[in-house]
C-alpha cells in the first residue's frame, strides 16, 4: 500500500528506505552500521512515545466514524502501532528491520487511509494533526524534544477515574516520562495506586496545593519531588486556581514503561481529612524540596553529582526502583555516564 507524499530530510529518509528494502525483497541487513542501528533505536523510541499520544488519541478521536472502511483500517493500524510498544526495541539490525520499517509503513497506512475518507473536513483535520507528529519525528535526527508544561493537540490520554490528562514525553523499555495536566477547575489528581509500577512526581512552580501519599498530605508552593513505591495511594490537590502540570517518571521491570497505560487503580478519598506532614518527613517518604536542593548544588564544584532520591525509596524486589540525580554543570564540558 502506497503511503502519502511526505517529505523528510536525511538521515531519516535514507535509513527508513533501507529498512523497508530489507523487508520488501532485498533481505540484506549487512549494510547497517552501528551508527545506523543506534539511530534506528532512537527513531523507534520517538515513535513509541506516541503510544498513549498520537496513536491512542487519534484512534479514540476517529471512533465516531468507525463504520467507514477507511477509518476502520486506520484504527486497526493505530492499534497495531500501540501494540508495538509491548516489545523491547532490539539492539541489533532488527531495530531498523522490522521495527523502524513497521512504524514507518503503518504510520503511512494510517495517513493514506484517512485521506480516502469521504466524510470530509473533520477526519482530514485529525489526519493533519497525526501527520504533524510524523513530520516532527521524521524531520529530526532521532531526538524529539517535548515540553512537559504544555498540552499538545491530539497527543494525550485521559486516565479513567483519575481526572487527569497524560502527555507522554519519553517512552523507554523500563520507564517513561510523562506529564499530568490538571485543569484550573478540577480538584486535582484523584488518589490512586499502582500495583507493579514505581513513580517519582515532580511538581514545578508556580504551584499551590497538597501532594498526597498514603493518607497524608504536604503543603507545597515550590518545586518538589516525591518518590512513590508500588501499592501506595497518592495524588495531588490543586489549590492554585490555575492549570497545573505534574511531570512524573514512571517505571517497572514487570510492566516496563507501558505500565502507565495499564497499571492504574483509582482509589478516591476525602483528601481534605488527610493529616498534614512536612514534605521531607518519613511520612511523605522523604520527598525533596527541589529549589532548596538546587540552591545547594549551585555552590558545589562543577561536575558534582548528587542523588536527590535514592532508588531505595521506591524499590521493590520485582519492580526495581527509580533514582533522581542532579548534576552541577559548569563552563567546562561535562560527560555524563550511567552510574
Amino acid at each position: 500500500m502506497a503511503g502519502p507524499a511526505m517529505t523528510a530530510p536525511s538521515p531519516y529518509a535514507d535509513l527508513a528506505q533501507r529498512a523497508l528494502a530489507c523487508l520488501d525483497g532485498r533481505r540484506d541487513v549487512s549494510g547497517f552500521t552501528a551508527a545506523d542501528i543506534l539511530r534506528a533505536r532512537l527513531y523507534a523510541y520517538a515513535y513509541r512515545t506516541q503510544t498513549i499520544g498520537a496513536f491512542h488519541a487519534t484512534r479514540e478521536a476517529l471512533a465516531p466514524w468507525a463504520g467507514d472502511p477507511a477509518v476502520a483500517l486506520a484504527r486497526t493500524r493505530l492499534r497495531d502501532l500501540q501494540a508495538l510498544a509491548m516489545q523491547s526495541v532490539p539492539r541489533d539490525f532488527r531495530a531498523a528491520a522490522p521495527v523502524l520499517a513497521c512504524y514507518h509503513t503503518w504510520c503511512d497506512e494510517v495517513a493514506w487511509a484517512l485521506a480516502q475518507v469521504a466524510t470530509g473536513q473533520a477526519v482530514w483535520a485529525l489526519r493533519a494533526c497525526f501527520q504533524e507528529v510524523l513530520r516532527r519525528i521524521r524531520g529530526s535526527h532521532g531526538l524529539v524534544p517535548a515540553r512537559d508544561d504544555a498540552l499538545p493537540a491530539q497527543a494525550s490520554y485521559k486516565v479513567p477515574g483519575i481526572e487527569v490528562v497524560i502527555v507522554p514525553q519519553i517512552y523507554g523499555d523500563h520507564l517513561s516520562w510523562n506529564s499530568a495536566y490538571l485543569t484550573a477547575d478540577s480538584a486535582g489528581a484523584t488518589t490512586h495506586r499502582h500495583h507493579y509500577q514505581v513513580e517519582i512526581h515532580l511538581g514545578y512552580g508556580p504551584l499551590r496545593g497538597r501532594t498526597l501519599l498514603d493518607g497524608h498530605a504536604a503543603h507545597v508552593e515550590s518545586s518538589y519531588a516525591m518518590p512513590i513505591p508500588p501499592l501506595r495511594d497518592h495524588g495531588f490537590d490543586n489549590l492554585s486556581g490555575h492549570p497545573h502540570f505534574v511531570p512524573f517518571i514512571f517505571g517497572s521491570r514487570v510492566l516496563d514503561g507501558c505500565g502507565v497505560f495499564f497499571d492504574v487503580e483509582p482509589r478516591p478519598a476525602d483528601t481534605a481529612r488527610f493529616p498534614t506532614s512536612p514534605l521531607e518527613s518519613a511520612t511523605m517518604n522523604h520527598s525533596v524540596e527541589l529549589d532548596a536542593a538546587f540552591d545547594r548544588l549551585r555552590r558545589a564544584p562543577a561536575g558534582e553529582r548528587r542523588v536527590l532520591i535514592p532508588a531505595e525509596r521506591t524499590a521493590r524486589a520485582d519492580t526495581g526502583g527509580l533514582e533522581l540525580v542532579a548534576y552541577r554543570v559548569g563552563s567546562d564540558p561535562l560527560q555524563v555516564q550511567a552510574a
